[in-house]
């Protein structure tokens, strides 16, 4: 698949300078082109509340000055409406400039669930056909430094077809110098594990990594993924998703939106669309 143009959704908080500032670290993952998106819903038309395009503006030219340093080719998508409902019209925005993917914000596990049906995150994964990079933005408090985010990228398998998508979304010479691991857990012994992690660690290889390694681990996945991305050197994590439902997923406690409320390392989620984009 293609990671081209990137839609990068912003709501200028200081969260945002973290994300632009991690959009360099993505050049060698094939990004040329970034349309910055920002936009804020009017409570109902003519309300005392003042929504000026000038300051907004002013950021986003900020940003996309350092951008264009970057060597990127950038364009900005302001839209100040009244009547609109925010997720939607972003995705809305990056089909209609035919965006491969979106990058957004995560704050982290607790401000994550205290508002998860109203979290324009969860919600744009939710019903977005493209793949969604998620960036750990930490706090206020808390100001992460992304730096080197496809260095090392963990795939982990259940040998599913949702799995097997995100392995195979990097066919391309441009992951030259990277390193990638494929991490299969099962609660139990499986004759055919081995076999079919080869297979796995083959198609990566075909992608030109430089280096590919295969693991497997009894137990809960949740758990060993974390217990993994901690004892060794992941820069990032890459799985597939069933599609559609991400509030519901959450709820239930699927394994790649566990990852995505907790996890602090970045996570590039791949819908069953995004495979033919």
């Amino acid at each position: 698949m293609k990671f081209l143009h990137a839609a990068v959704a912003l709501d200028l908080s200081p969260a945002s300078e973290i994300i632009v500032n991690a959009l360099p670290e993505l050049k060698d993952f094939g990004l040329k082109k970034i349309t910055l998106i920002t936009v804020i819903a009017r409570p109902y038309p003519g309300g005392t509340e003042k929504f000026e395009r000038g300051p907004f503006l002013e950021k986003l030219e900020k940003y996309r000055d350092f951008l264009d340093e970057s060597g990127f080719d950038v364009n900005i998508e302001l839209h100040i409406e009244s009547g609109i409902y925010v997720p939607v019209t972003i995705i809305e925005i990056a089909r209609g400039i035919e965006a491969d993917w979106f990058i957004l914000g995560n704050t982290g596990h607790k401000r994550f669930s205290q508002v998860l049906l109203g979290s324009v995150a969860a919600e744009v994964i939710q019903r977005t056909e493209i793949a969604t990079l998620l960036l750990r933005t930490g706090t206020d408090k808390d100001q992460p430094e992304i730096k080197k985010i496809n260095r090392h990228i963990l795939f982990p398998t259940d040998f599913s077809i949702h799995a097997d998508r995100a392995i195979i979304a990097f066919e391309r010479e441009l992951m030259l110098n990277k390193f990638a691991t494929v991490l299969h857990v099962n609660r139990d012994e499986s004759e055919d594990a081995e076999r079919k992690l080869k297979t796995r660690l083959a198609w990566l290889r075909d992608a030109n990594f430089s280096e590919v390694t295969g693991h497997i681990a009894r137990g809960n996945p949740y758990r060993e993924i974390m217990k993994y991305c901690s004892e060794h050197d992941i820069t990032m994590i890459a799985m597939g998703t069933q599609g559609k439902g991400f509030i519901a997923e959450l709820f239930l406690g699927s394994t790649s939106h566990r990852i995505a409320r907790y996890s602090k390392l970045p996570l590039l989620l791949i819908p069953p669309v995004a495979e033919n984009r």
